[in-house]
């Protein structure tokens, strides 16, 4: 069950956003932003109540920080 009850339109474009954020920073090669915008769009995913793919998101963006040893804030 979704956390907020937020416009269908206004979804669509925080996701695009959160995903033009996530390949603007691989190619800027920037694991932490890269890893910070999956981290976000896990939580708009988690506000949708789509809480596997927040969890997978979550965890692959995690597990890349940890194979780097950083974290997303210092």
């Amino acid at each position: 069950m979704p956390l907020k009850k937020i416009e269908q339109p206004a979804l669509i474009y925080v996701a695009q956003l959160w995903a033009t954020a996530t390949n603007d920073a691989k190619k800027l090669g920037d694991l932490r932003a890269k890893s910070y915008a999956k981290s976000s769009l896990s939580e708009l995913y988690e506000i949708t109540g789509q809480i596997s793919e927040a969890k997978q998101l979550i965890s692959r963006a995690l597990s890349k920080l940890a194979r780097k040893n950083l974290t997303i804030l210092k």
